[in-house]
């Protein structure tokens, strides 16, 4: 294992370095002039660092081009991130596109989600995840390790390309015929192997933990689950994903925030229980943001919401509510 960390680290090196020399430039450079902003004149930087999930087709109306259209929209708009462009997946040339344009207008890049598996026990039972439709035949420690390597360093490829740091992973389904212990086992074990890989190659992988409603028998069903699995990693490359929707749809309650708070890597925006954009549904997001950005928090605040109606009317409350929480960052 120790050489599979050296050959990986090695190749981040010699990657990443033009990189972090991309970043200290661009930060000196002129950025282009902004297009026309949805709100007439309001389109200076968003102090609180939202992050449109790029293939989610939030303001679709306005804004019904391709990521890259999307990408120059956001900019055009004041959001200083974005998130969900690709996977590891995606072909190469569209990567750099990405990456091309991220850079371009000097935003930052969230999370992709790349490896949060839904439909096979991976992680709990050691199973190699099969295409889909097809059943999975591949099962045993050894094989699921190179599994999981084979699609981090596929990970990792794409994070550099777009200039990205982080990606949401996942255990996968609860096993048949395991007890909870033994899952528990595998999962840290699992865990604790990708986070080995992250930390050196210098990524951060987030555990985003899913309601069972909407994912039925997912074994990250709870903050208090994957931030068990957290601490006993107890490695900065493993966070969390505080998804406000999930866990308020599975828990009832928004009650583990204090608790995850050291752990929390990044969050994803949705209302409960219509996961749709803030205000169809019962969590209080102004309380929220605001409690978040008076406890430090100056991290990624993923778009994770389906739009309620897609008209250019409900594109401009939609800013225009996100433009009202920013006023909260003071």
């Amino acid at each position: 294992m120790e050489r599979s960390l050296g050959l990986l680290a090695t190749g981040a090196m010699g990657i990443c370095m033009p990189q972090i020399l991309r970043a200290d430039t661009a930060s000196a450079k002129v950025l282009p002039p902004k297009g026309e902003p949805l709100l007439p004149g309001v389109n200076s930087p968003f102090k609180m660092k939202f992050s449109p999930r790029a293939a989610m087709g939030i303001f679709k109306t306005s804004c019904p081009g391709n990521t890259l259209d999307r990408i120059k929209f956001y900019y055009d708009n004041g959001f200083t991130a974005v998130e969900g462009c690709c996977s590891q997946n995606t072909d190469r040339k569209v990567m750099d596109s990405i990456g091309a344009a991220v850079e371009k207008y000097g935003l930052e890049m969230g999370a992709q989600s790349a490896m949060n598996e839904k439909y096979a026990p991976m992680m709990t039972a050691n199973v190699v995840p099969a295409p889909k439709g097809k059943k999975p035949h591949l099962r045993g420690k050894a094989e699921i390790r190179e599994y999981l390597k084979s699609e981090l360093e596929k990970v990792f490829e794409m994070l550099r390309r777009i200039h990205g740091k982080t990606f949401i992973i996942g255990a996968g389904q609860n096993a048949e015929g395991l007890s909870e212990k033994e899952q528990y086992q595998n999962v840290l074990d699992n865990t604790r192997f990708c986070a080995d890989l992250c930390a050196a190659n210098g990524f951060t992988m987030l555990i985003e933990p899913l309601n069972l409603k909407s994912h039925p028998n997912i074994y990250f069903s709870t903050m208090q689950k994957g931030l068990d699995i957290c601490k006993a990693v107890d490695n900065p490359h493993c966070k969390l994903m505080y998804d406000f929707f999930h866990e308020k749809m599975q828990t009832g309650s928004l009650d583990s925030l204090d608790a995850a708070w050291d752990y929390i890597g990044a969050y994803h925006i949705s209302d409960s229980p219509t996961r749709e954009e803030p205000g169809t549904g019962d969590i209080d997001y102004a309380a929220l943001l605001s409690k978040i950005w008076k406890k430090g928090y100056r991290g990624f605040l993923g778009f994770e919401f389906k739009q309620s109606v897609q008209d250019k009317e409900t594109d401009i409350k939609i800013m225009r509510t996100f433009r009202e929480f920013d006023k909260l960052a003071v």
